[in-house]
């Protein structure tokens, strides 16, 4: 199902994915359900994540492939949120992809934080990192305050914020100042679509732009605000995850 960019979700308006009736056999195969508000009225899509992601996209071959390890870092994840070998919640393609970007000391903002935090510190790049858990920031900073051998000096900010206040924070950042800017916040906390429209022009020309879930309806708008920039999408099986979904990367230009 592609989607029809007149029916992007309002500006603040509130966007609920759920299962539907029955809820254990949704559940059991990932058809959720998302509704969201726009001026033509209430809108609806259905989807079974563990086939397609919410555009319509299948994973592709090397995606399919990878569902052994998809597995095991599912498995893993439920008995520590970090992961022995940290890595960005995303698929294995997107990773790879993001793996051959990244250099040390970069600049790099990435607002939503966790195990891509440390893959990011171990490739020695200059990290801000805006994460609203104060719980989960804390355990984050712990690994690595506990694994000084790895992460000797980090040049690292975390920031706790969220809603308006994580967005007038990253507003706040020197224009063109960032090489690249991930977006794979918890979307209800902090709105993926304003970190993208506020972020574009923190990001220096020739600098990379990565939207996770950029097929989910909540992310349509920042998709949007990135259309005049070259896209690389990847849609295939999440780390960490058994659903289908989708990271885009833009090259950004200067504008």
């Amino acid at each position: 199902m592609r989607r029809n960019p007149r029916i992007c979700p309002s500006e603040g308006s509130h966007i609920k994915t759920y299962y539907s009736s029955p809820v254990f056999a949704n559940r059991l195969v990932g058809r959720y359900t998302v509704e969201w508000d726009t001026e033509q009225g209430l809108q609806r899509l259905a989807v079974c994540t563990r086939l397609t992601d919410f555009e319509g996209n299948h994973p592709s071959l090397r995606s399919i492939l990878s569902i052994p390890q998809v597995l095991a870092s599912y498995l893993e994840r439920k008995r520590r949120p970090i992961l022995r070998k940290p890595l960005p919640f995303l698929s294995l393609e997107a990773i790879q992809f993001l793996d051959g970007i990244v250099r040390p000391h970069m600049k790099v903002l990435e607002v939503g934080a966790g195990n891509s935090t440390l893959w990011f510190l171990s490739k020695g790049v200059e990290l801000i990192s805006v994460e609203h858990s104060m719980d989960w920031a804390n355990h984050v900073q712990r690994y690595i305050d506990n694994h000084r051998s790895v992460f000797p000096a980090p040049c690292f900010q975390l920031v706790i914020k969220e809603g308006r206040h994580a967005i007038a924070f990253v507003d706040a950042l020197r224009e063109r100042s960032l090489d690249l800017v991930l977006v794979d916040s918890q979307n209800d906390r902090i709105s993926r679509s304003a970190v993208v429209r506020t972020t574009r022009q923190k990001i220096v020309s020739g600098g990379w732009m990565v939207l996770d879930n950029s097929d989910h309806p909540y992310s349509w708008a920042g998709a949007d605000v990135m259309s005049d920039c070259e896209r690389v999408q990847f849609t295939g099986y999440a780390l960490m995850a058994l659903q289908v979904s989708q990271t885009s990367f833009w090259k950004v230009a200067m504008s």
